[in-house]
């Protein structure tokens, strides 16, 4: 319930209130579901409720739930609009009540300031709202939320004058990094819609009356309560939007329909376009789909010179190019690309580098541009919420952030119309093992405008590399404290470079075209850089081993102890000392004390709206998995054998495959001395026939559960030997339709270190079963078996995909067990096709679906897999049982 502000009252508290009870202790309970009464507390009725045997006190629940829910908003619109029509809701307050607010902001007055100083940071990280409101009863109190409206309807907040330690030096000035704690807009027509929506989560103490014992009821296993609290993932979230002009367009022809979301596009497009040709610089479609072809699924540029020079084929085609130098030079000359590479000379101790950039503005009108996401695009900001009481938020994409609302309500107090472009830069250094060991550092770029659910895709292709930073170590500076630092700076130097375009654009805005045709005017800024520990620490300027994002000390890591966020402005006066006093000392020891190393220019240094110490996400992979789990899993490893359990001699691999020594190697490239028994113990330990029973059965139970198990296959182990399953497949297309085929499994004792055995029982001509005993060859599937990723479902999959038409194409004859099918195949496929048709009219025969003398199929015991006749009398009684009464004669096979 805390959906509703109720803090930690249960549901049954919310029950009891709706019929007679109250929750602030004055009446008794009652249960909605069965009518008893007389519950003098929340916990005797939640445990009433979880020992009933009728069904109707658990289903009340959901019931109960909405209409409290319901009560709820309306109780608080009335609250509202009676507070709205006596004028007291900014005078009124609660003695039981105590706000955190931050102070109200100072004005600016016209003209002070300088336009770095108005360009105040914002976090694109920050959670929840930062002013908390403490409240000791259970539901939201009515003079908060006419406080909170009170503030809506006031003026906009102007913005905060930058706090300053020095009046004669620019370079001193501190740039306010808070934010505000209630963002509002600041045009009229979207302050209505924000009124609606302004209501934070926030932490609501229970009332005075409930104790532990109640608190306790939440923790029950009651029937139909987990089902509630998720029932909102089911549910399109609560939207409220930003509003007002935030992602306007620009332009917008009236003669386009809004129904048509590439009217834009095509309205611009139709001055350039021809009516006899819309395929150039293409002489037709042919000709475009051609070239298409050659470029994205065709062969290589010589098979496709060789094509075309085959007499007769331009002519027949009638191509205007002649090969792949033209079709090229057509397509680079011709057709829109993206950013073109420009090398960018840097000099560090009389040494040359190079530097690869792409312009980063033509990079970010690319993927703001591309007409593949045009649909999906984020525009403006919005909060999302469990439902319509505003009490849960959800976050998700980053629009849904704070970061992006703040900054849009802050450039639309200054000049409506504004739509944010979120910059996200990343890069990762990579190891070349294709060109000599050697190594590349690749910087990437994507926009937050783009769905996550798209970014993260590589083939939606959502990132786009900007540019090559380069690789070095400067080893021609011997001192390595100075090599150090020169290689921080030419860091910091490349990015510089790389986002300089963007700082004018950022802060005035520049005109861009959708992927739809719409012109908006954008703000592209600088919002999160992802990387690996080594690139966050040089991004940050603090030493490794350190907190990248906030103060805390290194000797703590474990242990639970609070990490405040580093002080940008005391970093910032720091960097300036330089320039300011001139003394190298001095800057070193300034920075020393501010927590950074002594960089000369970083570059977020002058990037408008940006705290570089709050746009670090975190890294999955490095701080939980490798991070967290790596280390519980090696403490673990290292803990005390509990008495009963193996204890691996490798750890958790050789519980899933075992290496193995291949004595033909040289002696140099075996595993050490220790290492053989290890494996030895390991291998034994794996190949126990308790282990290999358990591995088996947990295949066959996620066949079971799972879905793995292909269509039309059945399979069932064998009621004498579990290592031997029986399986029956009905195969619906292809050579062998409507074949009845009966083949087994058959597990070895050191599964899965090997492969099963496949051996058909029904005879079937078909390349890969042998016709002497029915083996089936696995090998051109699993070539090499391989414990770790192979598994039965895998088998399976493989034998249904090996009786269709186009898989006998890939058969080799090496692989062939049957070689008079293979030569028939490809001598004589209507022979072959005859000889299929043959042997799965004989899989449906008597014989061989009812013969009970077979060892196998024909085993006993319940769960034995048996094909048997039935009268008439028993296929009856069978379909009745099935609840398929409706029976014909035609319908008799």
């Amino acid at each position: 319930m805390h959906e509703l502000g109720v803090g930690n009252l249960t549901h049954f508290a919310m029950i009891g209130h709706l019929n007679g009870g109250n929750p602030r202790g004055v009446d008794s309970y009652q249960c909605v579901g069965c009518g008893a009464s007389g519950f003098d507390s929340a916990n005797a009725l939640s445990r009433h409720v979880a020992r009933s045997r009728n069904p109707s006190c658990a289903a009340s629940i959901s019931m109960a739930t909405d209409r409290a829910r319901e009560r709820a908003i309306a109780r608080l619109a009335e609250d509202r609009a009676a507070q709205q029509a006596i004028g007291q809701g900014q005078g009124h307050s609660s003695s039981a009540s105590a706000s955190i607010r931050s102070p109200a902001p100072e004005p600016i007055q016209p003209g002070e300031g300088s336009d770095r100083d108005e360009e105040r940071a914002l976090s694109p990280l920050d959670g929840l709202p930062q002013d908390v409101i403490f409240d000791d009863s259970p539901w939201m109190h009515e003079a908060d939320e006419m406080d909170e409206l009170d503030e809506l309807d006031a003026e906009p907040d102007p913005v905060h004058p930058p706090s300053s330690s020095s009046s004669s030096s620019c370079a001193e000035d501190e740039r306010d990094y808070d934010v505000e704690r209630h963002p509002t807009p600041t045009n009229d027509a979207g302050l209505e819609e924000v009124r609606r929506s302004h209501s934070p989560a926030r932490p609501v103490s229970p009332p005075d009356h409930v104790g532990d014992e109640d608190m306790d009821a939440e923790q029950e296993e009651l029937p139909g309560l987990n089902g509630l609290d998720e029932g909102f993932l089911f549910r399109d979230p609560h939207v409220v939007h930003f509003g007002g002009r935030a992602g306007a367009p620009v332009t917008h022809p009236q003669d386009c329909a809004a129904s048509r979301p590439f009217a834009l596009y095509e309205a611009a497009m139709s001055e350039e376009l021809s009516d006899d040709n819309a395929y150039a610089p293409f002489a037709s479609a042919m000709e475009w789909h051609i070239a298409r072809w050659a470029k994205q699924r065709g062969p290589s540029a010589s098979s496709f010179n060789e094509f075309l020079s085959i007499k007769g084929v331009l002519d027949a085609l009638r191509l205007s190019f002649k090969n792949t130098k033209e079709l090229n030079k057509r397509i680079d000359s011709s057709l829109p690309g993206r950013p073109a590479f420009v090398c960018h000379a840097l000099e560090v101790d009389g040494v040359r580098y190079e530097l690869w950039l792409r312009d980063i503005m033509q990079c970010i009108r690319v993927l703001f541009g591309s007409p593949d996401w045009a649909a999906d695009m984020l525009f403006a900001p919005e909060r999302q919420y469990v439902d319509e009481t505003q009490a849960s938020r959800i976050y998700g994409d980053m629009n849904t952030g704070e970061w992006w609302w703040r900054l849009q309500r802050k450039l639309e107090g200054q000049r409506p119309g504004a739509t944010i472009i979120p910059l996200i830069l990343s890069s990762d250094k990579t190891q070349l093992t294709m060109f000599r060991n050697r190594s590349c550092y690749p910087l990437y770029l994507t926009i937050g405008n783009v769905p996550k659910a798209i970014r993260r895709k590589p083939t939606r292709q959502g990132q786009l590399l900007v540019g090559y930073l380069p690789v070095t170590r400067l080893s021609h500076i011997k001192k390595e404290e100075t090599r150090r630092r020169a290689i921080s700076n030419l860091f910091h130097t490349c990015l510089r470079a790389a986002l300089a375009p963007t700082r004018k654009a950022a802060s005035r805005g520049e005109q861009m075209s959708s992927g739809d045709g719409t012109v908006r005017r954008c703000h592209p800024v600088f919002a999160a850089y992802i990387g690996d520990y080594p690139e966050i620490v040089c991004v940050a300027g603090v030493k490794s081993g350190e907190c990248p994002a906030g103060v805390v000390d290194p000797g703590s890591l474990g242990e639970h102890v609070p990490c405040t966020q580093r002080d940008l402005n005391a970093i910032l006066r720091a960097l300036s000392t330089l320039q300011r006093t001139g003394d190298p000392l001095a800057h070193v020891d300034a920075c020393k004390a501010a927590g950074i190393k002594p960089i000369e220019d970083p570059f977020w240094k002058d990037l408008p709206y940006v705290n570089i110490y709050a746009s670090f996400p975190p890294d999955i992979l490095h701080q939980l998995y490798q991070g967290m789990v790596k280390h519980a899993i090696e403490w673990t490893n290292r803990s005390p054998t509990p008495y009963g359990i193996p204890h691996s001699m490798l750890g958790i691999g050789g519980l899933v495959a075992s290496p193995t020594i291949d004595l033909s190697t040289p002696t140099k490239s075996r595993p050490s001395s220790r290492l053989p028994s290890a494996a030895a113990a390991s291998k034994a330990y794996a190949s126990s026939p308790a282990l290999t029973r358990t591995t088996v059965s947990l295949e066959y139970a996620s066949l079971r559960h799972t879905g793995h198990c292909p269509l039309g296959m059945y399979v069932i182990p064998s009621p004498t030997d579990l290592l031997v399953w029986d399986a029956v497949f009905f195969v619906h297309q292809g050579y062998y339709a409507d074949s009845i085929l009966k083949f087994r499994l058959i597990f070895p004792p050191n599964y899965p270190e090997r492969p099963p055995t496949v051996q058909f029982v029904t005879d079937i001509f078909h390349p890969l079963i042998s016709q002497q005993d029915g083996t089936f060859n696995l090998a051109p599937r699993f070539r090499p078996w391989r414990p770790k990723d192979h598994h039965v479902f895998d088998v399976l999959h493989f034998i249904k995909a090996a009786f269709k038409k186009h898989a006998l194409d890939d058969i080799k004859d090496a692989d062939c067990l049957n070689k008079e099918a293979y030569r028939l195949y490809h001598d004589t496929t209507s022979s072959f096709a005859a000889l299929a048709t043959q042997s799965s009219m004989l899989s449906q025969s008597a014989s061989a679906l009812f013969d009970r003398d077979h060892p196998s199929m024909a085993g006993k015991g319940p769960h034995a897999m048996q094909f048997r006749e039935l009268k008439s009398e028993q296929l009856d009684t069978l379909r009745s049982r099935l609840g398929l009464h409706d029976w014909t004669e035609s319908e008799v096979p």
